[in-house]
C-alpha cells in the first residue's frame, strides 16, 4: 500500500505564528522537539492526542483540522 503524503506547510506557519518555533510548540504539547520535526517531515504520524493539543496550543477550530493535519501534497 502506498503512503499518502501530506503538506505541512500551512501548520509549520501556523506554529511560528503562534509559538515562534517548533521548541516552544512541542513543549506545548507535550513533545520532544525531535519527534515534532519527525512528525512534520512525515517520519512518524500524529496521534489523535497530539492533534487535539496542537489544535488548542495553535487555535485551530475543530472543522479546520484537515486543513492542517490532512491536506495532501500535490
Amino acid at each position: 500500500m502506498e503512503r499518502i503524503g501530506f503538506d505541512y506547510s500551512r501548520l509549520r506557519g501556523r506554529i511560528v505564528e503562534k509559538c515562534g518555533n517548533i521548541e516552544t510548540f512541542a513543549k506545548l504539547i507535550d513533545i520532544t522537539p525531535t519527534t515534532a520535526g519527525r512528525k512534520l517531515s512525515e517520519k512518524s504520524s500524529w496521534t489523535q492526542d497530539e492533534i487535539i493539543k496542537a489544535c488548542h496550543v495553535l487555535d485551530i477550530a475543530a472543522n479546520d483540522i484537515t486543513e492542517y493535519f490532512f491536506c495532501r501534497a500535490s
